[in-house]
């Protein structure tokens, strides 16, 4: 999203950036929008969505979904309680909004600030729930969801198909139970005559869409759905002088060859099962002749301590990934 803002700043928009603060990250991720405003003090919604074990196979999928779920309802009341700072971005006369498809609330909120003209914007694949709301079918017979069966591929045998066709069952369960909650939210926060938000999410006017269709599942679309994946990639520029001191010392540490591991700037490490995190350290540390690079939450204090002793692990919060990959 923040590099999709530059971009628009660098074509002669005015842009304003509105974060509404789900965990207490201090990066905004753009660094020309003309103003940047952040609505603090919600609802912790990062905190529950990660409050299990990622690591445990035993988990449902739809548990978590669920639970992720009943997460953005709160995260959702939260917003809808700062009446008073929304008021601020209404009375701002906007011409056009971006939002994620995280969750469905931001679009009820577009509408209530009166801003004619949404961009939905979807950070991977298309999940089934937008599907529904922007009118593109999902055949079930081979095209496996983004939840349990999301693995199986295109040629899924009778068994695999109920699965799929079962999970969907239960993702359009969960959608209808958080539409119900977050319209009930509307009407009594913003006016009883709010309208329903799957009329809003209906009315969106294109979708962004950050893949590659090619890798992607084979999907009906429509002319509304755009892939944008690259958007904001700078040309490959690649320099061992982009690394930094302490990275370039880290690879030449190393006796056969350096290792990367990244579970993805999404994933807060500080939340992981403690044993089963610990187990995967250690293993790396047996392989003594490597450097592993390691990418770590902000504040992650229990995995800085379990690796002192390991010298061949070498943490980082970030690290530019391309010129790393590129060398």
């Amino acid at each position: 999203m923040g590099h999709l803002a530059d971009l628009l700043v660098n074509a002669g928009h005015n842009v304003t950036v509105f974060i509404p603060e789900m965990d207490n990250i201090e990066e905004t991720g753009t660094k020309l929008a003309q103003k940047i405003i952040k609505m603090k003090g919600l609802f912790n919604v990062v905190e529950q969505i990660t409050n299990f074990d990622a690591f445990n196979e035993e988990i449902s999928s739809y548990s978590a979904r669920r639970s992720e779920d009943e997460g953005m309802v709160i995260y959702c009341e939260s917003i809808l309680k700062k009446k008073e700072e929304l008021e601020i971005l209404k009375n701002s006369n906007f011409d056009l909004a971006f939002s994620n498809m995280i969750d469905y609330c931001l679009q009820g909120i577009i509408k209530y600030l009166g801003i004619e003209k949404q961009i939905w914007i979807s950070t991977g694949p298309l999940p089934e729930g937008p599907l529904w709301f922007l009118g593109i079918p999902l055949p079930l017979s081979i095209s496996p969801l983004l939840q349990q069966t999301t693995m199986l591929g295109p040629r899924m045998n009778m068994m695999e198909r109920a699965t799929n066709i079962w999970q969907f069952a239960l993702s359009c369960y969960s959608v209808i139970q958080t539409l119900r909650k977050e319209n009930e939210l509307f009407r009594s926060y913003i006016s009883p005559d709010f309208p329903s938000l799957d009329k809003v999410l209906a009315e969106v006017d294109l979708a962004f869409v950050y893949n590659d269709e090619f890798l992607d599942p084979a999907l009906p679309t429509l002319p509304k759905v755009i892939s944008i994946g690259g958007l904001g990639i700078k040309p490959a520029n690649y320099s061992i002088n982009n690394l930094g001191i302490k990275l370039v010392k880290a690879i030449e540490s190393s006796k056969k060859g350096t290792i990367i591991f990244s579970m993805g700037s999404i994933t807060d490490t500080k939340f992981f099962n403690k044993e089963k995190w610990q187990n995967i350290l250690k293993a790396f540390s047996y392989f003594e002749e490597y450097s592993f690079i390691v990418k770590i939450s902000a504040g992650d204090k229990f995995t800085q301590e379990y690796t002192k002793n390991m010298p061949n692990i070498h943490l980082f919060e970030w690290f530019p990934q391309s010129d790393l990959l590129g060398m």
